[in-house]
């Protein structure tokens, strides 16, 4: 797999979180206030007041495992960029090349946000931070994964 393969996948894993986030909530809202049970005194049927939280609790149950897999490629991706520990004081992209290279692609992959987000965020316009990320990625293959996250270059240990 090459940069632009994991960085691709990072971003759809972020996207899904976002995804999941996003339905986990519309599903707590769903649920309301417990307590009372004022469904019961409402309706002439069987009423459980608890379903829509056992809804949520088995959809959060169903997705625990692809969320984690993405949670953990999001991680790689991060060490890559900014080392094992994201401080990128001790490896990663960061402290192999310009930092902002590895900026472009944790804000773009990373965290999802759209190329003109990202020209905002790091003052270029547009095309001048596509063609950086496109640098970056080819930085990411040259070292290699393991190397960008020790932050080691081509002619160190």
């Amino acid at each position: 797999m090459d940069s632009r393969e994991l960085f691709e996948q990072t971003r759809e894993s972020v996207r899904e979180m976002e995804r999941q986030g996003r339905l986990l909530r519309k599903l707590e809202a769903r649920e309301g206030l417990h307590g009372a049970g004022f469904e019961a005194i409402r309706s002439s049927g069987i009423s459980d007041p608890m379903r829509a939280t056992d809804d949520r609790i088995d959809h959060e149950a169903r997705i625990r495992r692809s969320m984690e897999d993405c949670e953990r490629q999001l991680d790689y991706a991060c060490a890559i960029l900014y080392g094992e520990d994201y401080s990128g004081r001790t490896g990663g992209l960061y402290v192999l090349a310009d930092h902002e290279l590895a900026d472009i692609l944790c804000f773009y992959y990373c965290q999802a946000l759209t190329w003109d987000e990202v020209s905002d965020m790091v003052g270029y316009a547009r095309t001048p931070c596509i063609s950086k990320a496109h640098q970056a990625l080819d930085l990411v293959d040259a070292y290699g994964f393991d190397r960008c996250i020790q932050g080691l270059g081509m002619a160190e240990g």
